[in-house]
């Protein structure tokens, strides 16, 4: 090559690094497993590993395509809406989880999703909230904060006194808090459900378990 064409091409390439520089921030978050290790021998102090210091327990990313983790999740939410007054419903579900490759953040399905001790000032009679459409998909949103996207949502609520049925759809991207267990939080970035009746919120916080303690980071 020329000494003039290298030259030339020198500052292409600089540019060229810049615009690489923000992917490399933004790696794809993936699955990882927080177990104890070898007295000593570990980053985290604490079994959730949230605390990094010399320890007893390590971070192991779950393998790519090779496994699947099941997960169970419990909390209490509340539904806010513009057309009716604050519905407050514990919740419970399963699911599992799994990383693809390096390049793709890790998925996810929510395989069951129930509502229960469901209140609402306004609904004198007959208050039910239900999911539809299970299996919900799940992918991780590079941070921070790191979201978990939540597609093909449908969730439906109902009272008999006074009448009405509304089915609300869409996508939701609540945050990931790691921790033992991790907390999957509702906040005002997390998004809301469409329906004939306006949007529906949601405030709160509902906790995933699994037999390991499960965490999100970007490698």
């Amino acid at each position: 090559m020329s000494s003039k064409l290298y030259a030339a091409m020198v500052p292409l390439l600089a540019v060229a690094a810049f615009v690489a520089l923000p992917m490399t921030a933004q790696a794809a978050s993936h699955w990882y497993r927080c177990h104890e290790v070898a007295a000593g021998t570990g980053k985290y102090q604490d079994a959730g590993c949230t605390k990094k210091a010399t320890g007893n327990f390590e971070l192991t990313r779950l393998p790519f395509e090779t496994e699947t983790a099941t997960i169970s999740v419990a909390g209490r939410l509340t539904f806010l809406s513009a057309t009716w007054d604050g519905l407050v419903c514990s919740v419970t579900g399963d699911g599992k989880i799994w990383n693809t490759n390096v390049a793709v953040a890790g998925k996810g399905e929510v395989q069951g999703f129930e509502f229960y001790e469901c209140n609402m000032p306004s609904c004198k009679k007959g208050l039910a909230a239900t999911s539809e459409g299970l299996p919900w998909s799940t992918e991780l949103l590079s941070g921070p904060p790191i979201r978990s996207k939540l597609t093909g949502v449908k969730i439906r609520i109902k009272c008999e006194e006074p009448t009405f049925n509304v089915l609300f759809t869409g996508e939701l991207k609540p945050e990931w808090v790691n921790g033992n267990p991790s907390l999957v939080e509702f906040d005002s970035e997390s998004g809301s459900l469409a329906s004939s009746d306006g949007a529906l919120t949601f405030a709160g916080h509902i906790a995933v378990e699994s037999s390991d303690d499960i965490q999100v980071f970007s490698p």
